[in-house]
């Protein structure tokens, strides 16, 4: 399940071109990144477990994208 941030966060992404990679909680469960597809594969967005979003830009532009997102720190 999606929480309403990281939505809005991944669509504002989107809308600008920004390419993303998702976390999702059983990720953190597998060994190594073939692993990780795997499990990704085995979920739709709706199903998703969604933990962390990545992404990479200028940092005006990644404050308006995560704009309301709890940073960890």
């Amino acid at each position: 399940m999606r929480t309403r941030t990281s939505c809005a966060s991944s669509c504002r992404a989107l809308e600008r071109d920004i390419t993303t990679s998702l976390y999702i909680e059983e990720m953190f469960a597998t060994g190594h990144d073939a692993a990780n597809r795997e499990v990704f594969a085995q979920f739709s967005p709706e199903d998703a477990k969604v933990v962390g979003i990545a992404l990479r830009a200028d940092k005006k532009l990644v404050d308006k994208i995560t704009k309301g997102a709890k940073l960890h720190g």
